[in-house]
């Protein structure tokens, strides 16, 4: 037993709180938490998803628009089964909460250095007026 938990175990027994009281006492608080954090993300995915649809009619002539979503389908499937396998590889020889925390920091990593990093591009790509379009 390591020393955080022996610690919770003594604390527990000093309170006399049984198991079950202290699930429902986490419980009452992540359970909200995370249905709100589900809610957000849900959110913002979505709300991106649809900008990322808008830059794809926009931008990419129509001929080869199917590729494009196919590639792009591809590639996220792909990706996500690879970095599960090594995620899972690596939960094998460490500690999962730090595979987690690694994956997560490479996923905030590459989104920094693949939107943030190079946003003037990506401005170029969701401001594009169209052709045909009247502006003024």
């Amino acid at each position: 037993m390591n020393y955080q938990a022996a610690l919770i175990l003594r604390e527990r027994l000093h309170r006399s709180c049984s198991q079950q009281d202290l699930c429902r006492g986490i419980c009452a608080v992540s359970y909200p938490l995370m249905l709100v954090n589900r809610g957000l993300c849900g959110f913002l995915g979505s709300n991106s998803a649809i900008l990322r649809s808008a830059a794809v009619q926009r931008y990419i002539p129509e001929n080869l628009r199917a590729r494009a979503n196919a590639l792009d389908g591809v590639m996220i499937t792909a990706g996500s089964a690879v970095f599960s396998l090594l995620i899972g590889l690596l939960g094998e020889v460490m500690d999962f909460r730090l595979c987690l925390t690694m994956g997560g920091g490479i996923a905030l990593l590459a989104s920094w250095l693949l939107i943030h990093g190079r946003r003037r591009d990506a401005r170029l790509v969701y401001e594009r007026a169209d052709a045909g379009a009247k502006v003024g």
